[in-house]
């Protein structure tokens, strides 16, 4: 009897396994017929999903970045606190690093292609009102933009080998939260002078 194939949970399959390998090499350096093979689908199979390989590229970040917002989400409605935030991303320290990589990619290989260009944007933006429902703020909050700013920084600066994720990410958005507590003081108290 043939196999039946769900084909949106095996594009989705597709999409997930196939962020390790653009991430570990580069979008340039990753052909069709490489993904083919890693992934063991026939380069055949995944013209049928996908006609270019931007178009697999850009369905892939795009659908990563939906999951991550989605998951954000669901944190947001069990816990909009700080350390349920660290603990999430602690988790899924590995997936946003490769996320990073390959913004770094695309940023300095891709600047030329608007789309590539166009995706990075709405990445960010995607994760930025994510941020924002989080902390239950106005979605156009430039609050997001700085947290996720500092999330990115600190993502690039752990030493994977020497911190433990949950209690470096602890300590990161504890800092973040002083630093946030200290800059609202100071703005109060510039306005305070001005008056």
């Amino acid at each position: 009897m043939p196999k039946t194939i769900n084909h949106e949970i095996h594009k989705e399959e597709i999409l997930t396994r196939c962020l390790p390998l653009f991430a570990d090499k580069g979008y340039a350096s990753v052909s069709i017929r490489e993904i083919g093979k890693e992934l063991g689908i026939s380069t055949g199979a995944l013209y049928h999903y996908f006609a270019t390989k931007e178009e697999l590229f850009t369905s892939m970040v795009q659908n990563a970045v939906l999951r991550n917002s989605q998951e954000i989400h669901q944190l947001k409605n069990t816990s909009n606190e700080p350390e349920a935030l660290a603990e999430y991303i602690a988790q899924n320290e590995n997936h946003y690093f490769q996320m990073l990589l390959l913004a770094v990619d695309v940023k300095r290989h891709h600047l030329d292609s608007s789309e590539l260009s166009a995706l990075l944007v709405e990445s960010w933006e995607s994760y930025k009102r994510a941020l924002n429902r989080f902390f239950m703020l106005e979605e156009d909050s430039e609050f997001g933009n700085t947290f996720l700013s500092y999330l990115v920084g600190a993502l690039f600066l752990k030493d994977p080998k020497t911190s433990s994720s949950i209690h470096y990410w602890k300590e990161r958005i504890n800092s973040f939260s002083k630093i946030s507590e200290e800059s609202n003081i100071l703005k109060s108290s510039a306005l305070e002078s001005v008056r």
